[in-house]
């Protein structure tokens, strides 16, 4: 598919609120099968997945890829539990992923954009859709992430990103495990930078400058 207007000229609707985290709306579960298929899969392709991410069989008597096996997959995503559309999403990666990597890169970016624009709390990431907070934690997070890697803390950076794994789990979040983790990263770096690798966060935090 050519590159639209809107990407080639830079034009895009401003960042929604996100308002939806435990749900699939009815746009979301139409566009997934509309972006891979712009992408490139056909209809067969995405329903073999599909079946397989929901463990129901194919429709025998639907042969033809157009209108009968797309208005079958856009149905099986229609009708599907909300967190199995997210499911389905992942498992299209991975497929793009085994062909063309740039098909798996173009995918996630499509969806992406579509969580941003309609204010869906999800992003997908390295093939697997991760939490999405507001764009000042995203940015934070990030943030802290690449400093803390960039100046060699990387036990640190390790917890942050198990923390936002935690936080992100649905369908209830791990906010203890998120906690520890995020305490841990604290840790390390105050061991770095107290130059004790072994004092507990207590012992450093009731360090006095001198």
């Amino acid at each position: 598919m050519a590159e639209s207007f809107s990407n080639r000229h830079g034009y895009r609707s401003p960042d929604a609120a996100i308002t939806v985290h435990e749900d699939a709306p009815e746009n979301l579960r139409y566009a997934i099968p509309l972006i891979g298929q712009d992408i490139g899969m056909s209809p067969s392709a995405m329903r073999r997945i599909i079946c397989q991410v929901l463990l129901v069989p194919p429709d025998r008597n639907n042969w033809s890829e157009h209108p009968n096996i797309w208005e079958e997959v856009v149905g099986l995503v229609a009708d599907c539990p909300w967190y199995k559309v997210y499911d389905i999403a992942e498992a299209f990666h991975t497929a793009l992923a085994q062909g063309f990597n740039d098909n798996a890169s173009r995918f996630d970016d499509r969806l992406n954009q579509f969580f941003v624009e309609n204010g869906i709390g999800w992003h997908m990431k390295d093939g697997q859709i991760v939490y999405r907070g507001s764009e000042a934690f995203t940015g934070a997070t990030q943030e802290a992430v690449e400093i803390l890697e960039q100046t060699g803390r990387s036990a640190a950076a390790r917890e942050i990103h198990e923390a936002l794994r935690d936080i992100s789990r649905r369908p209830e979040p791990d906010v203890t495990g998120a906690i520890q983790h995020a305490c841990a990263a604290m840790e390390a770096t105050a061991r770095d930078l107290a130059g004790d690798s072994k004092a507990t966060f207590g012992q450093l935090i009731s360090i006095r400058p001198a």
